[in-house]
């Protein structure tokens, strides 16, 4: 819930929802279980998904683009998003500042997520990675990033 409770209003505002492919049933049929709404103590109306991601997409923001990364495990379908320019790296929250995504929720694999930070690390590699910019906490760098998932993988 605490992914999706705005997205309404966010379309509402004429903005397109981008999701996953592998997370966005749960938003056009709101499977309630996956969306936590009862554990937050609130409804959770269908939405249109405007452009199902996967791996090695683009989203073209008017000139700034961003690359999928398909990184499950604290959802099917969570994704981080690459900004190739400026070597940034969006890691939402399949990476935090201090950890990773959770695990033990409806969705959540914990080894789908070893994964993922196996491959976040192979790829940060390769690229170049400088900044992090987690889900939850402040901002880092690829030293971070190596951190974080080397306490998980």
């Amino acid at each position: 819930m605490d992914h999706v409770a705005q997205d309404a209003r966010i379309i509402d505002l004429g903005f397109e929802l981008m999701v996953h492919a592998d997370d966005a049933g749960f938003l056009e049929k709101p499977d309630l279980e996956m969306v936590l709404s009862k554990w937050f103590g609130r409804a959770f109306n269908p939405l249109k998904v405007s452009r199902r991601l996967k791996e090695g997409g683009v989203i073209d923001l008017d000139g700034l683009v961003l690359e999928v990364l398909h990184t499950p495990g604290h959802t099917p379908g969570g994704i981080c998003l690459y900004e190739p320019e400026s070597k940034s790296l969006f890691t939402g929250d399949t990476v935090f500042s201090m950890g990773v995504g959770r695990t033990d929720l409806p969705g959540g694999d914990s080894d789908l997520l070893s994964k993922s930070l196996t491959k976040l690390l192979r790829f940060s590699e390769s690229r170049g990675v400088e900044k992090i910019y987690p889900g939850h906490g402040p901002d880092g760098d690829l030293d971070d990033l190596v951190e974080m998932c080397g306490l998980y993988v």
